[in-house]
């Protein structure tokens, strides 16, 4: 149709056809690693996700709760928190109250993208996420933390990234260091 229109192709071969890359998946690289308090973590016990800046962030670890910013919620976990150039730790989706059963407040609050980018805003070198949920007050001596959520499909999602270094830890990697966290250490 585009030579009985009178154009010309451009490439060199003659052909109207224009190839182009698409990127459809992702792979962390040989060179990603992480280390929290001086101990390397083993290749399986983390992950970078799809939207992560490429970068090397060495700082202090800032607890941020669900790192959720809507006080209407209940829900301010970067209030008072030293965000700016410290690595932000946040658990992951929502915390299980009824202020969050509505699905549109589940789905905004506990895109990881999102904590990404409040993170950042905050001024945040890097953010980790750990799938391990906070224990309710009102929670018996029995209370056990639902199964941990396998790592997303490290895929590219949008275009750009979060603009920091962004990647989500195993339960049993970080457990001992978020119990430190907690108390503030």
């Amino acid at each position: 149709r585009f030579k009985s229109l009178g154009l010309e192709p451009l490439s060199p071969n003659g052909s109207y056809r224009q190839e182009l890359e698409v990127v459809t998946r992702v792979k962390a690289g040989s060179a990603t690693a992480l280390g929290v308090g001086g101990a390397a973590l083993a290749a399986d016990q983390f992950q970078p996700l799809g939207f992560s800046a490429l970068g090397t962030v060495a700082g202090r670890l800032v607890l941020a709760g669900y790192g959720i910013n809507d006080p209407a919620l209940g829900r301010p976990d970067y209030e008072g928190v030293p965000a700016k150039g410290n690595i932000v730790v946040v658990r992951r989706f929502v915390p299980d109250s009824d202020k969050f059963q509505d699905t549109k407040a589940k789905r905004v609050n506990g895109d990881l993208r999102r904590k990404a980018w409040l993170a950042r805003e905050r001024g945040a070198a890097a953010l980790l996420v750990v799938d391990m949920p906070e224990r309710p007050k009102a929670a018996g001596p029995d209370w056990k933390a639902a199964d941990e959520a396998p790592f997303p499909v490290l895929e590219r999602e949008g275009y750009g990234d979060a603009g920091i270094p962004v990647a989500i830890v195993k339960r049993a990697a970080f457990e001992k260091t978020l119990a430190q966290l907690e108390k503030g250490q």
